[in-house]
């Protein structure tokens, strides 16, 4: 079974790239994974009756977008 375009991982060039701090890099990395954070808090809302009015779903995800920026920066290789 062949994985479609939007399906393929990052090249491993981009995530070293990332990691070194180059923000075109960074800003794919987040843009890759942005789409399972999205995905991700839908789910936990609806399954777990979660009230989004306590804080809203698009700054939920912004705090784990923020989140995931900053461990990428303090990754050592």
């Amino acid at each position: 079974m062949e994985k479609k375009e939007n399906e393929m991982l990052l090249p491993p060039d981009t995530i070293l790239e990332a990691v070194a701090g180059i923000h075109e890099a960074l800003q794919e990395v987040v843009d890759y994974y942005d789409r399972f954070i999205h995905a991700k808090f839908n789910y936990i809302t609806r399954k777990k009756g979660i009230n989004i009015s306590y804080m809203p779903l698009e700054d939920m995800k912004q705090e784990t977008r923020a989140e995931l920026v900053d461990k990428i920066k303090k990754f050592i290789l």
